[in-house]
This record gives C-alpha cells, structure tokens and sequence, in this order.
C-alpha cells in the first residue's frame, strides 16, 4: 500500500509540474542572452562627424545620432545604402552598418560695390557654384576692368569662377582711366557697320544705313565737331526733298554730314540713306556717349 500512495503523490507532483511549465513557458536560451551588438559607421560625406561609430543593439531604436558639419552645405539627415531616411526613433538593423550623410548646397548674397561707378544690384550664388553673369557698370572718365575680392589687390572674378567663401561677400569694380579721345569710331561701307574702338580695340559693332548712291556718305578721316541729343533735320530738293522733327542723338562730323537715328525706316544694312549715317535709337545713343567732340570718325 505504501508503494502505491507514493507512486500516486509523484504522479500528482509531475502533474502539477507540467502544468505549471504549460502555463508559465520555460526560460529558453534566446531569451536569456542578449543579442550581440552591432557597429553603426557614420559617412560624413565630405563633412566632419564625431563619433565616427557606435555600437546598438539589433531592433533597438538608434536613439541620439551625431549631426555633422560640413562647409557651405546644410545637413539634411542620415540615410541608409538604399536611400531610407534614418532618425533617433529607426530601428537597428541585425548586422553591422554604414549611414550617410546628404547635403544640400548653401546660397550666399554676392554685393557689388561699384566703387564709384553706377550702383548695381546683388545676386545670390550657391555656394562652390558658378558666379555665372555678373553686371557692368559705369563712370564718367573711367573704363571699367571687372569685378575682385577687395578694392585693391585681391582677385578678379568672372562669370566660370566659383563661390568658394561659405558667407556672404562683396565685390568690388575695378576702373582704368581713359583719355576721351581714346574712344573713336570706325565706318565700314562695305559692310554697312559702325564699330566704337577704344584705342586699337573693338568694343561693340552696329548695322548702319548709310549714304544711298545718288547721295554718297563722305569717306575720309574727321573729328566729332558737334553733339546735338534732339534735332529736326531739313534737306533735299524737289521728290527727295525730306524733314525729319525730334531726330536723335546726332553726332556731326563733317559739314552735314553725322551719325543720328532714322525712325522713318527700318532698311539697316543697305546703303538708302541721304549721306548721314543712320542708326537704330539704341545704338545711336551708345555712340552718341561714347565720343567726345574732337574725338576721331574714320569712314572707309
């Protein structure tokens, strides 16, 4: 008899045991250890990051990322090696892995100080980029030579050169006095074109209109003898007799002979005109500036 009651007490015993490991699971060894570490890289690209790595635990939120630097660009987050944005509340993937950092170039105020010339507006330039087309200016007296990094010294700055200062600049013209009579004009009747030289260089070419056939321009060498910005000009006999009220930016050279607009016709290139040189409204006050009296017209 007592074999049996102790038979039947451990059967009860392994009974409740099992029930009891049925109902509260039995510690395994996966959810004992913790699962092993992995290395987090940090890939500035191109900027400046501390640290560098860390470790973090698999399926873990990353938790506080380092924010890089980088001159001239904004950081615009970290993302993974296919292009997913990674923050502090991303999980930690079960193998060792590399972030990198995406940028977004800056952009800067460039001012320009004319330095005495005619003030020019600023424009805003993306920094390590093309300054790409860059104003002019102007001053009585003066040539203007391009824009530098200082007033003095410094260097000179065009259009392909790049932004390379991580703020906003000023550039500053730079000027070279001329002798007024420096600036003369060149004729060409053959090829209808009036060019504006500064010295023995070419500045800017026009199509002109000069003296028809029954009525040649003069050819020959001459000096700018009056400047007259609104005239009426009056001339001619009988059918080709003509009047012309508010002509403009008139330049006279020789006699009756001079460079002024012609609102009244539009036949530039062709030689149609009463001997005076014609020219459009634009190009006319462009040399009307250009020269002073006494200054050289050479017609040929």
């Amino acid at each position: 008899m007592g074999k049996i009651r102790y038979h039947r007490w451990l059967g009860v015993i392994l009974g409740l045991m099992v029930a009891t490991a049925l109902m509260f699971g039995q510690p395994s060894a996966s959810t004992n250890a913790e699962a092993d570490p992995v290395v987090i890289t940090f890939d500035a690209k191109g900027g400046e990051v501390s640290p560098t790595g860390q470790a973090a635990t698999p399926g873990e939120p990353m938790g506080d990322l380092p924010t890089p630097s980088r001159t001239g660009y904004t950081f615009k987050g970290w993302f993974s090696d296919d292009g997913t944005s990674i923050n502090s509340a991303s999980r930690v993937p079960n193998i060792n892995s590399t972030l990198e950092a995406h940028w977004s170039a800056s952009t800067y105020t460039v001012n320009f100080d004319a330095t005495g010339g005619k003030a020019v507006k600023s424009k805003t330039v993306t920094f390590n980029s093309a300054y790409g087309s860059l104003p002019t200016t102007s001053l009585p007296g003066y040539a203007f030579t391009g824009w530098y990094t200082q007033a003095s010294g410094g260097s000179q700055i065009t259009s392909d050169s790049l932004l390379q200062s991580a703020k906003d600049i000023t550039l500053y013209a730079r000027w070279r006095k001329v002798n007024p009579f420096d600036h003369w004009v060149s004729v060409s009747l053959a090829h209808q074109t009036a060019t504006l030289m500064d010295g023995k260089q070419a500045v800017t070419t026009f199509t002109i209109s000069s003296g028809k056939p029954s009525t040649p321009t003069l050819k020959g060498a001459f000096k700018v003898y009056s400047k007259v910005a609104s005239q009426a000009l009056r001339g001619g006999r009988g059918a080709d007799a003509y009047y012309y009220p508010n002509v403009k930016w008139c330049v006279w050279f020789h006699g009756n002979f001079g460079f002024h607009t012609a609102y009244w016709h539009n036949d530039f290139g062709k030689a149609v005109s009463h001997g005076c040189i014609n020219m459009r409204q634009a190009d006319a006050k462009k040399l009307y500036q250009w020269v002073v009296v006494g200054a050289k017209v050479v017609v040929a």
